[in-house]
């Protein structure tokens, strides 16, 4: 984003220009770094534009490119390259245009003195509060290639954390999916020919025929109005979730639900234990590596409580009689782990084997996934088969039955 500013130095000289920041907040840092006294500051709306420019608004920085990003820059660090050097070479090898427009970005502000972390700032959406601050810290104290190390692996196994629960959900979601349509393209294509038969019977139709029939006839008059309806129904479902008023209910849920709530625990526990472990490691007092760790959590019931801890801990608190006060999201275990963590000054071990093994849960949990869910799956097609299976065979039944008693 490009902002226009008007400032004023410490000698009350007016200065007036152009900065691009990420945020109006971030763009406010960056003068202050320069010593300027912000007077007034707002986005400038850029009228022409190219093509380009376009096409890289709407491309996107994967996990793996930022992955493969981090880990080559420690390497060329450690092999005796400067950072401009690293940066410079890492631009002119990367084939994505929008790593290599934030590369060179990132290049252009170390070239200008500044730190890499005031660059990656620049860019909130592809590099969270996480990464920003262990790189600051490794900077800060020094060992910048090192950070990088620890982060590229933290990067690696959250995001391998990630595509693990995705892909065991993908078989429930297959199954259920396949089904409707399978279900949905019977009802267009072959019971409406049931329709006609059942419609010339001078019988009464059961309960289940009927509805069956109903069905068929709507779908046949307005599938297209029933699709429009049950997109429109799953954004605005989705937007009610997701609004600030109903996450933090609908989060609390979700950690409720069998199975998906064990999974959703467990991986929030070991997205804590590995963040908050990384970051200490990185150098971050305590009180600090636990907010940014609250801000990386994706469960809102973790994100809001462990924000509380952490303003508990930075007033003095031990942080394993903080986890405590939320007995629903911190297992005993992990109290007991952080407590012997503390007071042998092996904290850093302890978070780390935590998330080792909260993450073997999550594996686990995530590979007999589709053996758990198996059973239930097979109740719940062969419900709907039984359904409509009764309600074809049912009156022909009774059809027959009649031309018998006859």
């Amino acid at each position: 984003m490009l902002f226009h500013f008007v400032a004023s130095t410490r000698d009350g000289k007016i200065e007036k220009g152009e900065i691009e920041a990420g945020s109006q907040e971030n763009a406010v840092e960056l003068l202050r770094a320069k010593d300027l006294l912000v007077i007034t500051l707002h986005e400038k709306k850029k009228i022409n534009f190219h093509l380009s420019k376009v096409l890289d608004r709407f491309g996107f920085v994967s996990n793996l490119e930022k992955v493969v990003f981090t880990k080559h820059l420690s390497l060329m660090l450690k092999a005796g390259l400067t950072l401009n050097e690293a940066l410079g070479v890492l631009r002119d090898q990367t084939n994505s245009s929008k790593m290599k427009k934030i590369v060179g970005d990132l290049l252009g502000v170390v070239e200008k003195g500044e730190s890499l972390a005031s660059g990656l700032a620049r860019y909130p959406k592809i590099f969270s509060n996480f990464y920003v601050n262990a790189v600051r810290a490794g900077e800060e104290s020094g060992d910048l290639e090192e950070n990088l190390v620890h982060l590229a692996e933290q990067l690696l196994k959250d995001f391998d954390l990630q595509r693990r629960v995705k892909s065991a959900m993908m078989y429930p979601l297959v199954v259920l999916g396949a089904t409707a349509i399978l279900g949905i393209a019977l009802s267009i294509v072959v019971f409406p020919k049931l329709a006609r038969l059942f419609k010339t019977f001078k019988i009464e139709l059961p309960f289940l025929t009927r509805m069956l029939l109903a069905t068929t006839d709507f779908l046949q008059h307005y599938a297209i109005y029933a699709a429009i309806l049950a997109v429109a129904l799953f954004f605005l479902l989705r937007w009610i979730l997701t609004s600030k008023a109903a996450r933090p209910y609908f989060h609390k849920f979700i950690l409720k639900i069998p199975i998906f709530g064990k999974i959703a625990k467990n991986l929030s526990l070991a997205r804590f234990a590995r963040m908050l472990g990384s970051l200490l490691r990185s150098g971050l007092p305590i009180g600090k590596a636990l907010e940014i760790t609250a801000q990386t959590l994706g469960n809102y019931s973790y994100k809001l409580n462990l924000a509380k801890v952490a303003g508990e801990v930075s007033q003095g608190e031990k942080m394993q009689k903080a986890l405590a006060g939320f007995p629903e999201l911190f297992p005993p275990m992990v109290c007991q782990m952080v407590s012997v963590g503390e007071k042998s000054g092996k904290l850093e071990e302890v978070l780390f084997y935590l998330a080792e093994f909260y993450e073997a849960e999550v594996d686990t949990t995530t590979k007999n996934l589709s053996t758990i869910l198996e059973p239930v799956l097979l109740v719940v097609i062969g419900i709907v088969v039984a359904g409509v299976a009764l309600a074809v065979v049912t009156p022909l039944y009774q059809l027959t039955s009649g031309m018998k008693i006859r």
